[in-house]
């Protein structure tokens, strides 16, 4: 079944799966908000590196250009008992805006090591993201989740000309994804729309998907209850406000 309708059409294998992440989850401790925060950005900004001969990865990362969304990262990092370190880079002129990198690299959460976060719980969810709509099965899973991953990928817009509009995107190159995310704010009461695949570029062969609620600014209701349910501390209502007067 092609993952576009409710439910998920998962098999036993996937069932299984989920189930065996769902044991890792309990067995670290890590079934809390916190932890589902981060799974959110690492489905988006956050990323492993430093692999070994072995393919294993010594490091998670996130770099940002965004001091309140790093300053959350790691808020909710240090609340996990991460062992991690925190710097920030200048980067070059010919960089656009030169803004610093925060970059925030984490070994270890709780007594899970990086690497074993990775093989058993990120690259199972990575190859079948459709998998998330069983995993975050309560909505104090799901909230977290899309705060993380609306923080990494998402942005919010209020314009237009004729007659003002508001929009709240996600934007991916995974489909896949994107319909687990759709069902999960479903879940929360949100309904939105998949666009259809659209590249870059001309010379682009990697096409982009976007994830939308919109409406006209009477209808901005919808747009303050996913702000006061996700609660992001970037790119909401505020900070775009703040943006339009300067």
């Amino acid at each position: 079944m092609r993952p576009g309708v409710r439910g998920t059409g998962i098999g036993n294998g996937a069932e299984a799966m989920i189930e065996k992440i769902r044991e890792k989850i309990r067995q670290h401790g890590l079934d809390v908000r916190e932890f589902y925060y981060l799974l959110g950005v690492l489905f988006g900004d956050g990323f492993f590196t430093k692999f070994d001969t072995n393919g294993k990865p010594h490091e998670m990362r996130l770099n940002t250009t965004d001091k309140l969304f790093a300053n959350e990262f790691e808020r909710y990092i240090r609340a996990l008992g991460g062992r991690y370190t925190r710097r920030i880079y200048s980067q070059s002129e010919k960089a656009l805006g030169r803004k610093p990198i925060h970059r925030v690299v984490v070994y270890s959460i709780r007594d899970i090591h990086t690497y074993e976060l990775y093989e058993n719980i990120y690259v199972p969810l990575k190859g079948n993201p459709i998998m998330l709509i069983d995993l975050l099965d309560e909505q104090n899973k799901i909230i977290p989740f899309i705060k993380g991953y609306y923080e990494s990928e998402g942005c919010f817009y209020i314009g237009g000309k004729k007659s003002i509009k508001w929009q709240i995107q996600f934007t991916s190159s995974d489909e896949t994804l994107l319909i687990a995310v759709r069902e999960l704010l479903r879940r929360l009461g949100f309904e939105f729309y998949l666009s259809k695949p659209y590249y870059t570029s001309k010379i682009s062969n990697k096409p982009f998907w976007h994830l939308r609620m919109s409406g006209r600014i009477k209808s901005i209701d919808k747009a303050l209850r996913f702000f006061k349910t996700i609660r992001p501390v970037i790119k909401n209502m505020n900070d775009v406000l703040v943006r339009k007067r300067r």
